[in-house]
């Protein structure tokens, strides 16, 4: 689902479940609260912008890139797969489809964390552990930026042995 079809859905199935929070800039956003994160109970929800958001005490922040990711740092205390248990739920008990989980941003959360302290950098390789596949860019940072690295070069050869015959 890219962004425009994910507006489209909210706006066609929670016409009426739209909030109002400001932004940074002062701006109000309107999003629609999916779920309550684990630990503190705040609002992750989907903003009319198509990011999803977290929402606190009339305030929100959207997470539109990795440099934004630390908003959701404290579902990393959660396992992985509660957290995708939690997510399909707020999805289903807003009628929106389950498909939608694919617009989380599962991908900037973990690298964001990965690049940050050693305590948020654990707690994202613990979401590996348990299955989170990582993208070459989280591996490349694990690895130094080394492409010569033997751990870089052994994910290379994981990845490509069925295309290269290895």
């Amino acid at each position: 689902m890219n962004r425009k079809s994910v507006i489209a859905t909210l706006k066609s199935v929670c016409t009426d479940q739209f909030l109002e929070a400001k932004a940074v800039d002062g701006s109000t956003l309107k999003y629609v609260p999916v779920f309550e994160r684990p630990y503190d109970s705040e609002m992750m929800g989907i903003t009319e912008n198509g990011f999803w958001c977290l929402a606190n005490k009339g305030r929100i922040w959207e997470l539109k890139n990795v440099e934004s990711g630390h908003f959701f740092y404290l579902l990393l205390y959660t396992p992985l797969k509660e957290i995708v248990d939690i997510i399909k739920k707020g999805l289903l008990r807003l009628d929106l489809p389950e498909k939608l989980i694919i617009t989380f941003p599962f991908d900037e959360l973990v690298l964001s964390a990965i690049t940050s302290t050693s305590h948020w950098c654990h707690l994202a390789l613990k979401w590996v552990e348990e299955g989170y596949p990582l993208t070459d860019e989280m591996r490349l940072y694990l690895c130094n930026n080394d492409k010569q690295s033997k751990l870089w070069l052994k994910w290379q050869k994981d990845r490509l042995s069925d295309v290269l015959g290895l």
